[in-house]
């Protein structure tokens, strides 16, 4: 080291001092950038970096401490040997050890140069005469060294995954995440969730415990409000947007961590919102409408109750005429008249009841729904003169009542057709399917006997939808 020191000021200056003063900053800055280079899975391999980093810097800061010792003897013209040479040999072994378990461990071959340039400094050397250039060679090449790896660990903190790009990352999503201990404890949060934070609770809170307590008490600040949407906590804020957080449970090797998101809701909610309002106007217009039907068919019972008492007055009050005419007559009691009177009661009764063509009640019963929004459409031709046109027009009826009440239909179509012999009639609806198997009750079971007393089938399924189907022969037997 002697002869650094017939060399004048600007001259070491310029090729020790100032590549010492770059050594020391970009080797920190390394030291820094593998710090922040800390990923998952590769723990053990960056305390080794970081290890061997550390060692170069307290290599380079010994080997800075003859110069300025040199510096101090120059200024007060004594010309001294260097100094600090067990410290310059710890510095230089322990450099050189590490760098090639360095090299054995992370299969990396390049790390040998970092031994070379520490052996190269060993104050061993300093009787060979080129000590001083070996000495320089040593600080460029920790300095190209440091340089090369300042570029290299800034490209990977940018590109690859870290500690600064994950929690980059969280910050720039739109929803809302915080990490912490069971106590309370905040490990992690990102800058959408601190917002979150002031806007429902005024503050950044410090616990995210806590903060999860008010928000499932409600306590929130002026303009919030607390609800609940599928089971989790909802938050609406006075911009009115909706914010829904889910808490869970993490564990990451042996600890225990709460992870608390908040997703930004504010469509489906306002979407939800317009649902429910629907939902209680088509309930309380269900209610009206089954109310309808009910009075409907009182109605529609106390119509035909007064049509049979009409038809029973009329066919009785002309019988009970004509049988006191008989009794009362000047040969005596009629007995042949009698007998023919009370034999065509029953047919004239019946005859009355079924005086009213299918047709008619066809229109009849279309007119009765058209008020109420439903409509009977039926495509083909009842037949007007067979009593399949009077089951056809019950079985309309009874499905029309069924599909409107239960399926909430507001159309209904029958289709009706004779062929070989048979009368057909398929009958279908626009209402929803029915959610559960149907059980045939009074007015299915009603139609069914109707049917098979006349020698026919019937056939009721109830998927996809509702659909019923009579086969009659034209002429059955009752």
């Amino acid at each position: 080291m002697a002869e650094l020191y017939t060399l004048t000021l600007t001259v070491r200056a310029l090729m020790v001092t100032l590549p010492i003063t770059l050594c020391v900053l970009t080797q920190t800055l390394v030291i820094v950038l593998c710090y922040y280079r800390r990923s998952i899975g590769q723990g053990r391999r960056r305390i080794i970096e970081l290890t061997l980093e550390l060692l170069v810097l307290f290599h380079i800061i010994v080997l800075s401490l003859p110069q300025g010792e040199g510096y101090q003897a120059q200024y007060a013209s004594i010309l001294v040997p260097a100094g600090y040479v067990r410290s310059r040999y710890l510095a230089a072994a322990l450099t050189a050890l590490f760098a090639v378990i360095a090299a054995a461990r992370l299969k990396k071959a390049w790390l040998l140069l970092v031994a070379v340039a520490a052996c190269l400094t060993l104050p061993a050397l300093e009787s060979t005469g080129v000590y001083v250039w070996l000495y320089l060679a040593a600080l460029y090449c920790y300095l190209l060294r440091a340089g090369r790896l300042c570029v290299l660990r800034y490209r990977e903190l940018k590109t690859g995954i870290s500690a600064l790009s994950v929690k980059e990352l969280i910050d720039s999503m739109r929803a809302g995440i915080v990490f912490y201990k069971p106590d309370g404890f905040i490990t992690l949060t990102n800058e959408k969730m601190r917002e979150l934070m002031i806007a429902a609770t005024g503050k950044i809170q410090r616990n995210g415990a806590y903060f999860y307590e008010l928000l499932s008490s409600g306590r929130l600040r002026g303009g919030c409000q607390k609800a609940e949407h599928e089971g989790q906590i909802l938050c609406l804020l006075p911009d009115n947007t909706a914010w829904m957080f889910t808490r869970t449970e993490l564990r990451i090797g042996y600890g225990r961590y709460i992870q608390l998101a908040a997703s930004d809701i504010s469509e489906q909610w306002k979407l939800t919102t317009q649902l429910q309002e629907q939902e209680t106007v088509l309930k309380r217009h269900s209610e009206e409408l089954k109310k309808a039907i009910g009075n409907l068919h009182i109605l529609s019972r106390e119509r035909e109750l007064q049509k049979a008492k009409a038809r029973a007055h009329d066919s009785f009050g002309q019988r009970l005429t004509l049988l006191l005419r008989a009794i009362h007559g000047e040969q005596g009691p009629d007995i042949v008249l009698l007998r023919s009177l009370s034999q065509g009661l029953e047919d004239d009764l019946q005859a009355e009841q079924n005086r009213i063509a299918p047709l008619k009640r066809l229109e009849s019963l279309q007119q009765t729904y058209r008020p109420a929004g439903v409509t009977i459409q039926v495509d083909g031709t009842l037949p007007e003169k067979s009593e399949n046109g009077h089951i056809a027009i019950d079985i309309i009826r009874e499905c029309a009542a069924n599909a409107v009440r239960h399926a909430f239909a507001t159309e209904v179509y029958a289709r009706v057709r004779g062929a070989d012999g048979r009368f057909h009639i398929e009958l279908r609806d626009n209402g929803s399917a029915p959610s559960k198997p149907l059980r045939e009750g009074g007015g299915i079971g009603g139609m069914r006997r109707a049917v098979e007393q006349r020698g026919g089938t019937l056939e009721v399924t109830s998927s996809p939808g509702f659909v019923l189907k009579a086969d009659l022969p034209e002429s059955g037997t009752e």
